[in-house]
C-alpha cells in the first residue's frame, strides 16, 4: 500500500504540470526592422509531452518537435530539422524565453492563444454547386489520386476545368499561408457555371504515391489520369474542357494539352515562358535586387548558379550531377563553404521536379497547340517575371483569334495586389486572390462560347 501511494504523489505533480504549459501559445519575434509571427503547441499523451511551430509567414504548419522538457516551470521545444530551440520559463500565463537558431538568441515571450488570422475570401456556405470527393488511377503509377469535383446546381454546365497545381508539394485548395488559391478559384467558375477538379498532388493529403518522384513528366501523368477520369464519366462526354495551371502547373498543362486532342482551352496563370534554367536566373536576380543585394554580389550569385545549371543540364544521371555539383562548389570555395552549406545548396536542387524545371522548354509544349489559352500574369512577380516570360508565351503560341497574353498590373506571383512583390508579402496580406483575375478568366471563358 506505501507503494502505491508513494507512485500515486509523485505521479501528481508532473500531471498537473504538464496540465500548465499544455495549449496553444503565440510570440513575435522582433529583429531590425522584421516582425514574425510564430505560435506553438504542447499536447500530454501517455505521460509523454509533445509539441509543434507554426511559422506562417514562411509557411510552417505544425512542424513536430523533436524533444519537449517541462520541468520545474522550465520549457524546452528542439526543431532538430531546422536547428531551432525555444527555452523559456513559466511565468504565470507567460513564458518568457529565446528563440534560438544556429546559436543565434532572440528574445521571445510567449502568451497564450492562436494567431488570429484574417482571410476574408474564403469561400463559406451556403453554395450554389455540388462538392463530390472523388478518387481517380494513374495506372502507369499504380497511384490513387484525390481531389474534389465541384459541379454548378443551378446554372447549365458550360464547362469542365482541371486545375494543375504550381511547385512543391500542393493540396488541392494550393493551401499556403492560411491562404486556399485553388479552392476560391474552383468557388469562383463554379459559381459561374464552369465545373472544377483539383486534386492533392501525389503524395500530398489524400493522395498516395511519393512526391519526392514528382516531375514535369510525372505529375503530366497526374494530371493525364485526371482528365481520362473526367471524360470517362458519361455525363460530361460531351462537356467542353479546359486546364488551368498556375507556375509550374502552366509547363505542365500545355504539355498534357498536346497529349488530349479532346482539351479545348488552356488558362496559363504566372506561367514560365523561358526555359528554367533561364527562369530560375532571372528569379533570384530579381529578388535579390528588391532586397537591396548590390549588383556585384548579384552577378557572382548568377555566375555561380548558372556553373550548376549548365552541369545539371549537361547531366541524366541524379547521381552523377550531383557529384558534379559538389566538386564544382569545392572547387570555388573550398573550405569557405562548410560541407553542411554545400549539402544543403544540392537538396535544394537534386528533387525530379526542380532538376526537370532546370532542363524544361515550355515553348515546345507552347509551339504545337491549337486551342486558345489565356496567359496571365503580375506585373510584380519576382518568381516568374512577366515582362520576359509572357513575351517568351506569346512568341511560342500559334496565332489564335481567341488567345490573349496579358499583364495585370500590381498584382504578384500568387495574384494578391501587392507592394513588392516579394514572398515575405504572401502572408501579411489578407487578400487570397485579386478580383481583378477572378473576373478576367471567367470574361474569357465566356467569350469562347463554348
Amino acid at each position: 500500500m506505501k507503494k502505491n501511494l508513494v507512485y500515486v504523489l509523485c505521479l501528481f505533480p508532473v500531471l498537473l504540470w504538464a496540465q500548465e504549459i499544455s495549449g496553444n501559445w503565440k510570440g513575435t519575434l522582433v529583429f531590425g526592422n522584421q516582425k514574425i509571427a510564430l505560435s506553438f503547441g504542447v499536447t500530454e499523451l501517455e505521460n509523454k509531452l509533445l509539441g509543434h511551430m507554426s511559422i506562417p509567414a514562411q509557411g510552417l504548419n505544425k512542424a513536430k518537435a523533436s524533444e519537449t522538457l517541462f520541468s520545474d516551470g522550465s520549457l524546452k521545444m528542439n526543431f532538430s530539422a531546422f536547428n531551432i530551440t525555444y527555452e523559456g520559463h513559466l511565468v504565470n500565463d507567460s513564458i518568457q524565453g529565446n528563440f534560438i537558431q544556429n546559436d543565434f538568441k532572440i528574445p521571445l515571450v510567449l502568451s497564450r492563444g492562436t494567431l488570429q488570422i484574417s482571410r476574408p475570401q474564403t469561400p463559406k456556405p451556403p453554395f450554389n454547386y455540388s462538392s463530390e470527393e472523388i478518387v481517380f488511377v494513374n495506372e502507369k503509377a499504380q497511384i490513387q489520386l484525390s481531389g474534389t469535383l465541384n459541379i454548378p446546381k443551378d446554372l447549365p454546365l458550360k464547362a469542365l476545368v482541371v486545375m494543375v497545381s504550381g511547385s512543391g508539394p500542393q493540396d488541392r485548395d494550393g493551401s499556403m499561408f492560411d491562404h486556399k488559391p485553388y479552392e476560391l478559384l474552383a468557388h469562383s467558375l463554379a459559381s459561374d457555371g464552369v465545373g472544377v477538379l483539383r486534386y492533392d498532388d501525389r503524395g500530398v493529403g489524400a493522395s498516395q504515391g511519393d512526391f519526392s518522384t514528382a516531375s514535369i513528366e510525372t505529375l503530366g501523368e497526374d494530371l493525364s489520369a485526371a482528365v481520362r477520369f473526367l471524360r470517362n464519366r458519361k455525363e460530361f462526354a460531351r462537356v467542353p474542357m479546359g486546364l488551368l495551371g498556375h507556375s509550374l502547373g502552366g509547363i505542365i498543362a500545355p504539355k498534357v494539352a498536346n497529349e488530349h486532342h479532346d482539351i479545348d482551352f488552356l488558362v496559363l496563370l504566372a506561367a514560365p515562358g523561358l526555359s528554367g534554367d533561364l527562369l530560375m536566373l532571372q528569379q533570384k536576380a530579381d529578388i535579390e535586387r528588391k532586397m537591396g543585394l548590390s549588383e556585384e554580389q548579384i552577378s557572382q550569385g548568377q555566375e555561380l548558379m548558372r556553373g550548376i545549371y549548365d552541369l545539371v543540364g549537361k547531366n541524366l544521371n541524379t547521381a552523377q550531377t550531383l557529384q558534379d555539383i559538389d566538386r564544382y562548389l569545392i572547387d570555388i570555395y573550398g573550405e569557405l563553404l562548410p560541407e553542411q552549406q554545400r549539402k544543403q545548396l544540392m537538396k535544394q536542387i537534386e528533387s525530379a521536379e526542380i532538376m526537370s524545371l532546370i532542363k524544361s522548354d515550355p515553348a515546345a509544349f507552347l509551339e504545337t497547340l491549337k486551342i486558345p489559352v489565356l496567359a496571365v500574369n503580375g506585373s510584380l512577380d519576382v518568381q516568374v517575371a512577366a515582362t520576359e516570360n509572357l513575351r517568351a508565351i506569346e512568341k511560342a503560341l500559334p496565332p489564335h483569334p481567341k488567345s490573349s497574353v496579358e499583364t495585370l498590373d500590381g498584382l504578384n506571383h500568387l495574384f494578391q495586389e501587392a507592394v513588392t512583390g516579394l514572398p515575405n508579402e504572401y502572408y501579411s496580406i489578407e487578400q487570397t486572390l485579386s478580383p481583378k483575375l477572378l473576373v478576367r478568366i471567367k470574361e474569357w471563358i465566356n467569350d469562347l462560347n463554348l
